[in-house]
């Protein structure tokens, strides 16, 4: 059995790393299976910028649902209130 949960993604770039929101999968035991290729969120420099990012596109939000991520698709605030709970974990580094 494998689950999913959003998790935040480092990816380590020639020219730094990159933090995004990525759907993660986990098999029964924790540890990492694999993760989406496009993330859900915008891609940011660090763990601070990504959790401001997401703030911002709490605030607008206003209650509705906002665009973002890789392939633009459209989340609640109530989505973007999960990443920001996902923060608080560590970040998984990348399969790439």
């Amino acid at each position: 059995m494998v689950r999913c949960e959003p998790r935040v993604v480092r990816h380590r770039l020639a020219v730094g790393d990159e933090y995004a929101v990525h759907d993660v999968y986990f098999d029964t035991a924790g540890r990492v299976v694999t993760h989406s290729a496009d993330a859900l969120s915008p891609r940011e420099a660090s763990v601070p910028d990504l959790r401001e990012a997401i703030r911002f596109l709490i605030r607008k939000a206003e209650g509705k649902e906002v665009r973002t991520g890789d392939l633009g698709y459209t989340y609640t605030w109530e989505d973007l209130e999960t990443w920001l709970a996902c923060l608080e974990l560590p970040p998984i580094d990348g399969l790439e």
